[in-house]
């Protein structure tokens, strides 16, 4: 139905062609019920040395015409009745607003020649009441926007987890838009580093990268502003650009909610350097005039990092930037100017204390392993790999409800593997939250370095070996002890795939497990790295939602049968059996009743064949004495 759209422009540069193209077919394409879909692509393009300078020359069009181009197009409308009038049309259109040559026109209506030469069907014009535009379509209900704003880092670090359990929290559909500014070039992390975690983050609905500019809040010289507490002059400029990207990132979500014809039932404002833990299970309003914040960092007013409340009241919240000129409010410093403007407006403010919103100290979480179990998987990625983590349960009749962490008679079980073809030192360090307090009383780690002898914390009397996993164990009242307590050897066994764990022996899983004491681990935490700074920092997990439990992670063996499906595979089997022999006995009788109906048939056409025999009349036969 959409072949006639496959035609390339030819009067356009090389590097304009294919976005022309999906801009004029796109809108043909509302008029047969029709919408244009982009997919990833499925090759992977090495591009070779050229000039930058020149691509830059060819796509001068895309700078300057295609916010016009759009605009134009979605006020096109036609009269036509053919779909190939309306291409033809559009293509005259298109020309006469110098989008494109004249020339593109002749080869247009060549084009449309070409198919109707070959016998090409164009597809009908679906009536607007019932076309596929966006704003035609039944109105689509999600639970949430999420909004998040702010500088293009700790994406992985910070912004990942808060998504999970932003998801976990308000239980439904939600979109998320990414509206960040890309303009630190400089910090702990390498600025294309940023650059390219944040454009392969796949959770998101739209990415936005910006630069700021220079942005005029447009105070009145007779409205005398001030900041209390004071405010560095530094951050004052950051403060606008923040602002400001909060209102676009609202207007962004508006505009995608009337072009898509969706409604979202609330809107989250959230930062991409924080980590949002939260112990509630499910959002709660007390009216659609509240919003939700976290009770903590007010500064004499209240936080300004997290909200979460119905579109229409966060309206407010996202777009304070336009507020300013109307001097409303004097005192403009950041969490105080927010917290006057809600009561302006009669906007409840319900501080949520189930919420904690920390900052990733940017940079420096990206060295560490932040163990957070009420939001298991564990996320970690740095400039180099990204952890991968698996719980592996003891024995199927534990239940799953059963969480280590909770239990703090039980200690967490650990299980690294570090991916190495040279000797390191593995250094090791757990260190509680200084805001929230741990319920783990003791750990015991295990450690797998799988191509390379390795030491522990600058131990160099004891070397271990890649078919060695040496078990430490760390306990709350002795924090900055790790006690050597077995070494496990797999000789017989050496670590090549995460399926070599399926070849362990009973006795090794039980020492891994339990060691020798006698609080028995329900589960192994698996974290696969190729670091070897594993600093760890343990929070608070009770009162949590317990996250699903990942059972049987390693599928080790086929699945082996009990003894009531074996018995229910053998009534099968002789029911089938009893089927089978019906089926023969059934054939077998069908073709003896066949085979006498035969002979039968066989006779009677004798008999018939006889009784029709022509025999000499008797007045016709002579007597002879």
């Amino acid at each position: 139905e959409a072949f006639w759209g496959l035609y390339l422009p030819v009067t356009t540069t090389f590097r304009v062609c294919d976005i022309w193209r999906g801009f004029w077919v796109q809108r043909l394409l509302w008029d047969i019920g029709g919408q244009l879909i982009f997919g990833t692509s499925t090759v992977k393009q090495i591009r070779n040395s050229h000039s930058y300078i020149k691509d830059m020359d060819d796509e001068q069009q895309l700078y300057h015409q295609s916010g016009s181009f759009v605009r134009f197009l979605s006020s096109w409308s036609s009269t036509k009745s053919l779909l190939n009038e309306r291409i033809a049309q559009l293509a005259r259109h298109i020309a006469k607003n110098d989008f494109w040559q004249w020339k593109e026109v002749d080869i247009m209506d060549a084009w449309i020649a070409d198919l109707e030469s070959v016998g090409y069907k164009f597809p009908s014009i679906v009536p607007s009441s019932s076309s596929s535009s966006p704003s035609s379509s039944p109105v689509i209900r999600k639970r949430a926007a999420v909004c998040v704003t702010g500088l293009a880092e700790c994406i992985q670090e910070a912004w990942a987890p808060t998504h999970d359990t932003i998801r976990n929290l308000v239980q439904g559909e939600i979109d998320t838009f990414l509206f960040l500014s890309s303009l630190l070039k400089q910090g702990p992390v390498p600025h294309n580093v940023r650059m390219s975690q944040t454009r392969s983050y796949l959770k998101s609905t739209t990415i936005i990268l910006y630069e700021d500019r220079i942005i005029d809040p447009e105070i009145p010289s007779n409205c005398s502003t001030h900041y209390h507490p004071p405010m560095d002059e530094s951050h004052v400029i950051p403060y606008y650009q923040q602002l400001w990207g909060l209102a676009e990132c609202f207007d962004l979500v508006k505009e995608y909610e009337q072009k898509m014809n969706i409604r979202y039932e609330l809107f989250i404002r959230a930062r991409p350097d924080s980590i949002l833990n939260n112990t509630v299970q499910k959002i709660v309003l007390p009216s659609n005039s509240s919003i939700l914040i976290p009770n903590e960092n007010h500064f004499g007013g209240v936080n300004d990092r997290f909200a979460i409340g119905s579109v229409s009241t966060m309206k407010k919240y996202m777009r304070r930037w336009h507020e300013l000129k109307h001097c409303y409010i004097r005192n403009i410093h950041a969490e105080t100017f927010l917290k006057l403007l809600l009561n302006q407006f009669g906007i409840n403010i319900k501080l949520e204390t189930d919420f904690s919103y920390p900052q990733v100290e940017h940079g420096k979480a990206q060295n560490s392993l932040t163990i957070l179990c009420q939001q298991f998987p564990l996320i970690f990625t740095n400039t180099n790999s990204s952890l991968q983590c698996a719980r592996l349960q003891n024995v199927e009749n534990v239940p799953s409800s059963d969480l280590d962490s909770n239990n703090t008679t039980s200690p967490l079980t650990l299980l690294v593997i570090i991916n190495r073809s040279s000797p390191v030192n593995i250094t090791v360090n757990f260190s509680e939250s200084f805001n929230f307090s741990s319920s783990i009383n003791e750990i015991r780690m295990g450690i797998l370095v799988t191509n390379s002898t390795f030491i522990i914390n600058n131990q160099t009397t004891l070397t271990y070996t890649s078919s060695q996993i040496p078990i430490l164990l760390w306990s709350k009242s002795q924090p900055n002890s790790y006690i050597p307590t077995d070494v496990l050897s797999l000789n017989d066994n050496p670590y090549k795939t995460d399926t070599s764990l399926c070849d362990w022996s009973s006795d090794q899983w039980n020492r891994l497990f339990n060691g020798n004491s006698s609080n028995k681990s329900s589960y192994v935490y698996i974290l696969k790295t190729i670091e070897t700074n594993l600093t760890f920092t343990l929070v608070d997990t009770k009162n949590i939602s317990l996250p699903k439990p990942y059972l049987k992670i390693l599928y080790c063996s086929t699945y082996t049968f009990g003894t009531i499906e074996i018995i229910l595979l053998v009534l099968f089997g002789l029911l089938f059996a009893l089927f089978l022999l019906a089926i023969i006995i059934l054939h077998y009788l069908k073709g003896a009743d066949n085979l006498s109906r035969y002979f039968l048939r066989i006779t009677h056409n004798k008999l018939d064949a006889y009784s029709n025999y022509p025999r000499p009349s008797l007045s016709a036969t002579e007597y002879v004495d």
